[in-house]
């Protein structure tokens, strides 16, 4: 997105309910066959919810971003419940890109899936990323035990971006 839309420009096409995170086009006579009620965008397949303005693709997230400040989010954009679409003002922040990944749900085709654990030779090994390089946490003999070293990990390591 290397050319951004304006505020103005944003503000002229449609109006974000900070309390539900949708956005609605001003006039949605004009595009009645894309949604009835008015409502814009549609959600993409890796689940984030996008917005074609002038035939541009924006994230909506971003553009609430843009909408509430007044200003082009200049790094990631985290939804603090890991749901990403859900754009409520209150479930949005500005992240950089390390603490956005740290905020994220385990990955799906984990066998172990917690997060922080794999399992290792005849236990289950905790580890946590930490500026870039695999921080080992030890090897305990459950998942339990392994998830548990994470979580602590996370929280002393992350703070508000944990997700255990």
């Amino acid at each position: 997105m290397s050319e951004f839309l304006s505020v103005e420009m944003l503000k002229s096409l449609l109006v974000y309910n900070p309390a539900t995170g949708v956005f609605y086009w001003i006039q949605p006579k004009v595009l009645q066959k894309l949604r009835p009620d008015g409502r814009a965008g549609s959600l993409g397949r890796n689940g984030y919810e996008y917005i074609r303005v002038n035939g541009k693709l924006y994230l909506s997230h971003r553009l609430a971003i843009l909408y509430m400040t007044g200003s082009r989010p200049e790094a990631d954009v985290d939804h603090i419940n890991g749901d990403t679409s859900d754009n409520r003002w209150v479930n949005l922040r500005g992240a950089t890109r390390q603490q956005n990944l740290w905020n994220s749900s385990p990955r799906a085709k984990k066998i172990v899936r917690q997060k922080g654990v794999w399992r290792y030779k005849q236990g289950y090994r905790a580890s946590i990323y930490v500026d870039g390089r695999s921080r080992h946490l030890g090897v305990y003999s459950s998942a339990e035990e392994a998830h548990a070293a994470y979580a602590a990990a996370a929280v002393r390591l992350r703070g508000e971006f944990a997700r255990t």
